[in-house]
């Protein structure tokens, strides 16, 4: 019999000597694989409960921002998650003057690559894309706290990118943003 064994022969051996020691090795397997899923499932549950219990940020008073966990990769390596901002503007009809709808039309701009570029230089951004009528964030984390806290300073940055963009000072922001980084 040779020393280097190979993992097949290993586990044929494993298996015909001794079969409860294999069962053994197997349900170990599922309780692991049970248990990253569990984990998993907690820590994406955290993040969505901490995003929803930020309050909608009203831009003006016919429209709003609200956050919403959009997806989340749990990963080992690169934790993800994905938070999307949804633009609401109030409805037009009189009578449903408290209800919010989907903004068609926010960033009447050109600059979408600036913006998500001046987004994109917060410390826990990765990715930013702005798809009319929501703005995507990736966010290099599973931590709860983190994310949140990053919602939160990116529902600011969105207030005054659009607050710049209807002022028309859209230039000094993005332009202050670069000379100061």
């Amino acid at each position: 019999m040779s020393d280097e064994m190979t993992l097949s022969q290993y586990l044929t051996n494993l298996i015909v000597d001794n079969p409860i020691s294999a069962l053994n090795l197997v349900l170990l397997c599922i309780t692991i694989v049970l248990s990253v899923s569990s984990y998993s499932s907690q820590a994406r549950m955290s993040v969505r409960e901490s995003i929803e219990q930020l309050d909608d940020l009203e831009i003006n008073h016919s429209t709003k921002i609200k956050p919403a966990l959009h997806d989340f990769d749990f990963g080992i390596l690169n934790p993800r998650s994905t938070v999307q901002f949804r633009i609401l503007g109030a409805a037009q009809n009189p009578s449903t003057a408290s209800q919010y709808v989907t903004s068609n039309s926010l960033f009447h701009d050109s600059r979408n690559s600036e913006m998500e570029s001046f987004l994109e230089q917060r410390d826990l951004v990765s990715k930013a894309e702005f798809n009319e009528p929501e703005v995507i964030v990736k966010i290099p984390s599973r931590n709860a706290v983190e994310v949140k806290q990053a919602t939160e300073e990116i529902m600011l940055q969105i207030r005054d990118l659009q607050s710049a963009v209807t002022a028309g000072e859209i230039d000094e922001l993005l332009g202050s943003n670069t000379t100061s980084n």
